[in-house]
């Protein structure tokens, strides 16, 4: 490197201007991913195999990006104008983006895109995320409580007489068993 601006040629200004860039990314923005901002809000989409704090991050660096901030948590700064139109377009594209078909429907009908804070509509959107697990977890227990109360009656009617509480418990260990491999 030079050590004189004025000997300094145009090669060791692109190199410095490499080492530059490299050392400090956060801090030098590249003037041509500017002008698509609009284009990466609207395309803002969850990928197949991202989870829901990765796709906050990426949701979070276009909002810093676009030199907008969330709403603090604590409320003491108030946003501006060009601030809240700037995160209400990200939350909406946010919502839009969510990939589980469920957890967007969901968000979009309790207007979670209204909550005016981008940390909020992702909570809200991992607890409506864990809470339909939970359901699908319910309703697969309570599927596997009929089918059981099912091949009782079948043995009931079939051999005119209670199915022997050890079968059942089999049929039930087997049951088990299978929904922890399939967890795992």
């Amino acid at each position: 490197m030079v050590d004189s601006r004025q000997t300094a040629t145009e090669e060791d200004v692109n190199q410095f201007k490499i080492a530059f860039q490299s050392q400090f990314p956060a801090k030098v923005e590249d003037t041509k991913q500017e002008g698509n901002l609009l284009a990466e809000i609207g395309s803002l989409k969850q990928k197949r195999d991202e989870n829901l704090a990765s796709y906050y991050e990426r949701a979070k660096e276009l909002l810093r990006r676009s030199c907008g901030r969330d709403t603090p948590i604590d409320g003491n700064f108030l946003l501006s104008q060009i601030e809240i139109v700037v995160l209400n377009n990200i939350v909406a594209a946010f919502v839009g983006g969510i990939g589980d078909d469920r957890v967007r429907s969901v968000d979009l009908i309790e207007s979670i895109s209204s909550s005016g804070s981008l940390l909020r509509t992702h909570e809200k959107a991992e607890n409506m995320k864990a809470r339909l697990e939970r359901l699908a977890e319910m309703e697969k227990t309570r599927a596997e409580k009929r089918e059981l109360e099912a091949l009782r009656r079948h043995y009931d009617q079939r051999w005119s007489q209670p199915i022997n509480p050890d079968v059942t418990s089999l049929y039930q260990d087997s049951v088990n068993h299978s929904m922890k491999t399939n967890i795992a």
